[in-house]
């Protein structure tokens, strides 16, 4: 059941994340993928690996936390389910240095369009 729920959730964050911009971040939004899956090519060390787990770890159990929380009321779960999208976005964008910024950038325009620059 909870699995189920998460993915559902899950599912509706990557929806309603196409539809936001993050003045901060660069044109393309938010970062969508974890970045861990690329580890290798974005030479990301163990320090910004072991941040990313972090915020990744941080943004589900807010999720799981809202969903419990919020699970009646549509808007207000749409409206906090997008602002952690955001808050994990400037974190990891901030955890990348600028080289693995535009290397995440080009492989993400790569792999999956114009996801993320």
């Amino acid at each position: 059941m909870k699995v189920n729920r998460t993915l559902t959730l899950f599912f509706f964050l990557v929806v309603s994340g196409q539809l936001l911009a993050q003045p901060q971040l660069p044109t393309s939004g938010l970062i969508k993928y974890d970045p861990l899956f690329w580890k290798n090519e974005l030479h990301l060390n163990s320090i910004q690996s072991s941040k990313i787990r972090e915020i990744n770890f941080r943004f589900y159990e807010e999720l799981e936390e809202t969903f419990q929380k919020e699970s009646d009321d549509r808007s207000a779960l749409r409206h906090k389910v997008s602002q952690s999208l955001i808050n994990r976005s400037e974190q990891i964008w901030q955890t990348l240095e600028p080289r693995q910024r535009r290397k995440l950038a080009k492989i993400m325009k790569e792999d999956f369009g114009s996801v993320r620059s």
